[in-house]
């Protein structure tokens, strides 16, 4: 039963770890966070957390001119 819920626990860190790196965050960290913590609150914290892979894109896009508005929201 043990083995189970570490082998969940390490899997469900690892998709933190993904979801992570496609947000623009270290998947490292985000794993390390996963494993001590939680994977459930660190995905939660993840989720809570600005998009920063959208956020480069659409400041290079500004800086070449090819947004009129500011390259982030509020």
């Amino acid at each position: 039963m043990m083995i189970a819920i570490f082998f969940w626990w390490i899997g469900l860190s690892i998709v933190v770890a993904v979801a992570a790196n496609t947000r623009g965050r270290s998947p490292i960290a985000w794993f390390i966070y996963a494993i001590i913590f939680s994977p459930l609150l660190s995905g939660l914290l993840l989720l809570a957390l600005p998009n920063l892979a959208n956020s480069f894109a659409a400041g290079r896009m500004y800086l070449e001119g090819e947004l009129s508005g500011p390259p982030f929201h509020l």
